[in-house]
């Protein structure tokens, strides 16, 4: 019997499907990466935002077209928990819904399943698998992503995570350190440590309580030769303690997701995000101060309900003192039992939310080929993770990615050092020494 999955949102889930292949893999079933071929179809889908339930629901009716009758269609992840016992009525072809702490309970259900509809649960609020090692199938050969934790408990206002996927739970020490082990065995050049936010992981190392610095330079130290990466960071929560472990630390990337959302104080505190924009730039002036060439990599929300003109304005001030050349700009989407779905209405305009969503994103190109002109001429350390038509595409120390002119020697994985020689729109272009 074979497996094949589709994931969709965000690093969590393209985790999940890893863990939920594994706990497949043990009970006799093979992925496949060809849909043809599956005997059992995953959708692994996303909540965060609308759009991704419409993209789902289009699936789904794309998938009732070309499936054989005796596959079995699975929605997995974390909207499977915003969804209810109708879907089957309103998309029959469906056959199981499953909720991410329920997956060691999928081969069961998909040995029962027949011809009925199942919702499958555990009741467990949270599950963060300890005792699964990823099958890494759906991953590059490059960088293995390590689940340090799952859930959040944070509430910002806008967001659905801590409702689908619980508040926080960490995995422990020995099972994240494990699975280093076997990632370096495996020969992957990068991994990434990952959680909703990082900086507040805890657990037991020896009988004594250590917090997340400590787990980055344990795993610096256990893996020097490969490098270390971390996502997703917060304001509040990254420590000075973290940027030391940082600055001690050669193989760990000087680059950090630290999302600001706002510019505006007053959206700030409507998305309860507990901090002020003045408090933010200060702690990535102090992160500077301790390591000057970090990345700051930020992600900014427009259009929250009652954004006006001159918030929007604060935002882009907020861009222009960061001097960030890397932000992820999106447009809010109201989601369904949220606090801000409670408190606020969504009254900024679809046309307005797009326009600034544009003029932010205009703003950080700029300040990013601005950056990057400067980079011209230096050289940069490259590990290759892809081969295109004309270039091979690596990233650097810093998360930046740039194409390298071909040579035969060239392999996935390499490590090169490369000179920039020129910037194309936004690609940095390099020749390997």
């Amino acid at each position: 019997m074979k497996v094949y999955v589709e994931t969709y949102g965000c690093r969590m889930n393209i985790c999940d499907s890893e863990v939920l292949v594994s706990i497949l893999e043990a009970s006799g079933y093979e992925y496949t990466p060809l849909l043809a071929e599956a005997n059992v179809v995953v959708l692994n889908c996303c909540s965060v935002r609308e759009v991704g339930h419409a993209k789902t629901y289009q699936r789904i009716g794309e998938l009732d077209s070309c499936l054989r009758d005796d596959v079995v269609l699975c929605i997995a992840g974390c909207m499977s928990t915003q969804l209810q016992n109708d879907l089957f009525d309103t998309y029959p072809r469906v056959n199981i819904i499953i909720e991410p702490t329920a997956y060691r309970l999928l081969p069961q259900a998909l040995a029962s399943i027949g011809s009925d509809h199942l919702y499958v649960r555990n009741g467990q609020q949270s599950e963060v698998y300890d005792d699964v090692l990823p099958t890494r199938v759906l991953e590059d050969s490059v960088t293995a992503a390590v689940t340090i934790m799952k859930g959040c408990d944070q509430y910002c206002s806008y967001c659905i995570e801590p409702y689908t996927r619980g508040e926080r739970t960490n995995r422990s020490y020995e099972a994240i350190m494990d699975e280093i082990a076997e990632v370096r065995h495996a020969g992957y050049r990068e991994i990434t440590l990952f959680g909703h936010i990082v900086d507040l992981w805890e657990g037991d190392k020896q009988g004594a309580r250590i917090g997340f610095a400590q787990l980055l330079d344990d795993v610096a130290k256990a893996c020097p030769e490969q490098r270390v990466k971390y996502i997703s960071s917060h304001p509040l929560t990254y420590t000075d303690e973290i940027v030391q472990a940082v600055k001690a630390n050669d193989n760990i990337m000087r680059v950090v997701h630290l999302p600001v959302q706002s510019g505006s104080d007053k959206v700030l505190r409507n998305m309860n995000r507990r901090y002020t924009a003045q408090q933010f730039l200060q702690r990535v002036s102090d992160i500077r101060n301790e390591i000057p060439d970090m990345q700051i990599i930020t992600d900014i929300m427009v259009g929250f309900p009652g954004e006006d003109d001159d918030n929007f304005q604060q935002t882009l001030n907020l861009l222009r003192l960061l001097q960030c050349a890397n932000a992820n700009v999106f447009a809010f989407s109201m989601r369904k039992g949220t606090a801000a779905y409670k408190h606020f209405d969504d009254n900024v305009s679809e046309a307005i939310k797009k326009e600034r969503t544009e003029m932010a994103r205009s703003l950080v190109g700029q300040i990013r080929s601005v950056e990057q002109q400067k980079l011209i001429g230096t050289t940069q350390i490259v590990i290759l993770e892809s081969e295109g038509n004309d270039f091979w595409y690596g990233r650097d120390l810093y998360h930046r990615t740039i194409a390298v002119l071909p040579t035969q020697e060239m392999t996935i994985g390499q490590e090169l050092s490369v000179k920039v020689s020129d910037l194309k729109g936004q690609q940095l272009i390099g020749i390997a020494l």
